[in-house]
Formats: structure tokens, sequence, C-alpha cells
């Protein structure tokens, strides 16, 4: 049964009630993300893969796979903001009276917290390792003929720094 507030009776004014029905908060209302998003992918990827259709000229193509992020952005944004004006969805509300950023309370945490933590941890570390190493294989093959620079771990120490200071203000990274 779906909510009253949707308007789902019949009427003969079949716009009129359409537009009753989209200008509400309706429970499928939530779906409208989904399809944008699921648009927007669409368009980018068909954009994309243009790339390799026989149209135009190779640059050409390149030069509009290039883009293709650009205009299906575009595009779910037009889709959104024209083709569902009529539906008013609930806005984003922000609690002003807590603080914005908040420190990590350090004293006490549960034991499973901290085991979740260094399983996390391990994982996220192992990552950006591999991440670290391969591209620096990539950078490093002798086919590039490149020198290693005085700050050849840099890199590392940035990201671990950066890491350090975003958790601490529960911030993602």
């Amino acid at each position: 049964m779906l909510d009253k507030r949707c308007n789902m009776n019949h009427g003969i004014n079949y716009n009129k009630e359409l537009k009753n029905r989209l200008s509400q908060n309706c429970p499928y209302s939530a779906l409208i993300p989904l399809l944008l998003i699921c648009v927007t992918v669409y368009v980018g990827v068909q954009i994309f893969n243009f790339k390799n259709s026989p149209y135009l000229t190779a640059g050409k193509r390149l030069l509009v796979a290039d883009y293709a992020l650009v205009v299906a952005v575009g595009v779910g944004a037009f889709v959104g903001s024209y083709c569902f004006h009529n539906i008013k969805l609930t806005k984003f509300v922000v609690n002003e009276t807590k603080p914005l950023f908040q420190l990590v309370q350090f004293q006490q945490p549960p034991i499973m917290a901290v085991l979740a933590a260094i399983g996390l941890g391990f994982v996220v570390s192992f990552l950006f390792f591999m991440e670290g190493n391969i591209s620096a294989s990539i950078v490093n093959k002798p086919s590039n003929k490149l020198k290693k620079g005085s700050s050849f771990h840099y890199d590392m120490l940035v990201t671990g720094v950066i890491n350090a200071i975003l958790s601490v203000f529960c911030l993602p990274w």
C-alpha cells in the first residue's frame, strides 16, 4: 500500500495528478539519485567507448573520450535539475549545536575497537605499501633512464603524516 502523501488516486486530469504526486515527498523519491547515478555512468561509459568507434579521426576520438567524465556529469546534472524539478527532496540539516570538528577520544577504547583498528590498519598499510612499490617499479624501469632523487621516499612520509593528522580529527582519508 502506498503512502497517502503520494496522492496515488486515479483522477481524470492525469497531468495535474502527476504534478501533485511529484511535488510531494514520497517514499520512492529515494530512487531518483540511483537513477541519476545510472544515467551518469551509462553516458560516461558510452562516451568513453567512443574512442573505439570508426567515426572521426583517432585524435578527435581520444579528445572526446578524455572529456567523457565532464560530459556525463553535466548530462546527469541536467537530467536531475530539469527532469525532476517538481520533486521536493528533503534537505540535509546541519546540527550547529555540536562542533564541526572534534578530537578522537583516546582514553579507554574497547578491546574490540583496538583489534578492529589493528586489522584495518594492517590492510591499509599493506595497500599503501603495494601502491608505493608498484608506482616505484613503474617509474624505475631501466627503459625510462631515471635516477633516484634525494627525496625518494618522501611521498610515503607525506602520506603517513597526512593520514595521521586526518585520523586524529576523525576525517576521512
